[in-house]
């Protein structure tokens, strides 16, 4: 990492694998990878980037002498050919001129590197690397050039209850990505490490803002790191977490189905060339990035920048303009964002978010002692929860034949070696409008499924079915096998 930038020789070699593993035919199919319509896109190389992470390989102090000879050679290059002053091209540790320096040397060996597979037969949609490890936005220029943006994001402790004036947050430094007119993915997310208790507020949080955003792929990682039959307690090893996995179902289906819908209303962050390159701190300090992104869409606008012309701004881009990246877009005496739509509100008081659509409705965070009301559930869980209602066949709620209920809390890992988990077990009753008689089927537990009693709330459930899933569907429908 950072070295392939001015080292050819590693250059060969990172590219003569990525050819020949594109190129290797799995036997199963019959088709090579990049052939495959299962390949959706490319990730050139993985978390590497100089503006940001590696630019520093190649100070006097660290020893890369060879290296650092091959930087200053660039260095002196692009000096001369942008007008930029060399000996602050080669402060790389600063905001300045030597951001401008390193996105181009990434660029070129971008360049480098799509025509070399593009000659290899790889069709699919490719970008250099990933947006990641709080990058500043200098860090988007040379991405800007490619088919798509990648990036990852981590969470930290209970996040719904960050407040978006004072910190960009888990999902901001994703929206902090997204470049006007370009499609955003995001092939890395999940709560950080240590293994936190709060991971069960992550999934249905970032799908929600997700749809809301009309972000375009979102991955977990990790679903899997060991053999999916031996289940291990870890961060990277999701496959059998019950505080993540419960929620995915739910949380899947509200993003790919867009029961979220997105945002009606659009803007464009449109920061200066002296913001990007010039400025330390950005999108840390970017209150309007983190206060808008639960509310609108939100796009960056790269400026023109004359030592890198290859920065076209979306000429095409719709929305309103704001230029001034530390304006928050709540009161200051706000205690919930809420989006335009009316569909997602996140009370950051209190840590409790909640989405209310005709065919996904939920609650999440510190729901013990709250009575939380939806248009057609309410909720009454008895420990910080999250508590899902999704409908499987399409339609609203109330009148959906198949409703999965889902419910997760904290979860953590058993014994030294980490073999098995231990889940808290959720608590509470919840009620549901809908017409005609309902049963609960529990889905995977020992429970027996229960007829629901109408009240005038709705149709009654225990919390405690169980299992993290169960289904709701007519009283006369038996669950087939």
């Amino acid at each position: 990492k950072g070295f392939l930038f001015v080292n050819p020789r590693l250059e060969q070699l990172v590219l003569d694998f990525a050819e020949r593993f594109l190129n290797h035919r799995n036997e199963f199919t019959g088709l090579r990878y990049r052939d495959d319509p299962a390949l959706f896109a490319v990730l050139i190389t993985n978390e590497n980037d100089l503006t940001q992470h590696f630019g520093n390989l190649f100070t006097r102090d660290r020893g890369n002498a060879w290296h650092r000879g091959r930087f200053l050679e660039s260095a002196s290059e692009f000096a001369a050919r942008t007008g930029a002053p060399r000996d602050q091209v080669v402060r790389s540790w600063e905001a300045g001129a030597s951001k401008l320096f390193l996105a181009d040397l990434e660029h070129r060996f971008d360049l480098r590197a799509r025509a070399r597979l593009r000659g290899a037969g790889v069709r699919a949609p490719m970008t250099l690397t990933s947006y990641w490890g709080r990058s500043a936005l200098s860090s988007l220029a040379s991405l800007s050039a490619d088919d798509f943006v990648d990036a990852h994001s981590y969470a930290q402790g209970d996040v719904l209850r960050a407040d978006p004036r004072r910190a960009l947050g888990f999902l901001g430094w994703i929206g902090a990505a997204q470049l006007a007119g370009m499609p955003l993915t995001v092939s890395e997310w999940n709560h950080g490490k240590p293994l936190q208790r709060e991971r069960f507020t992550s999934p249905l949080w970032i799908a929600g803002v997700a749809a809301l955003q009309d972000w375009d792929a979102l991955m977990l990682f990790a679903y899997g790191q060991k053999s999916l039959g031996r289940p291990t307690a870890s961060l990277w090893n999701a496959t059998a977490d019950p505080a993540t996995m419960a929620l995915m179902p739910a949380a899947s289906v509200l993003y790919r189905r867009g029961d979220v819908t997105p945002a009606r209303k659009r803007y464009l962050m449109t920061p200066s060339r002296e913001a990007i390159f010039f400025q330390a701190g950005a999108p840390e300090k970017s209150a309007a990035i983190a206060t808008l992104l639960e509310q609108s869409r939100v796009a960056l606008v790269l400026p023109r920048t004359p030592e890198l012309p290859w920065i076209v701004p979306a000429p095409n881009a719709t929305g309103e303009r704001v230029s001034d990246l530390a304006r928050s877009f709540l009161p200051a005496s706000a205690t919930r964002v809420r989006s335009d739509t009316g569909e997602l509100e996140r009370d950051f008081a209190k840590g409790i978010l909640r989405i209310d659509t005709p065919r996904s409705q939920l609650a999440v965070g510190a729901l013990a002692g709250e009575s939380i009301r939806l248009s057609l559930v309410r909720i009454d869980a008895r420990q910080s929860s999250a508590v899902a209602f999704t409908s499987l066949d399409g339609e609203p709620l109330d009148r959906s034949r198949r409703i999965l209920v889902s419910v997760a809390a904290r979860a953590c890992a058993v014994g030294e070696r980490a073999t098995a988990w231990r889940a808290e077990p959720v608590h509470g009753q919840a009620w549901l409008r809908a017409s005609g008689p309902r049963v609960l089927v529990p889905l995977g537990g020992e429970g027996p499924s229960q007829r629901l009693v109408a009240s005038e709330d709705g149709h009654a459930l225990s919390l405690d079915f169980g299992s993290s899933w169960a289904l709701i569907e007519p009283a006369a429908q038996t669950l087939a096998p």
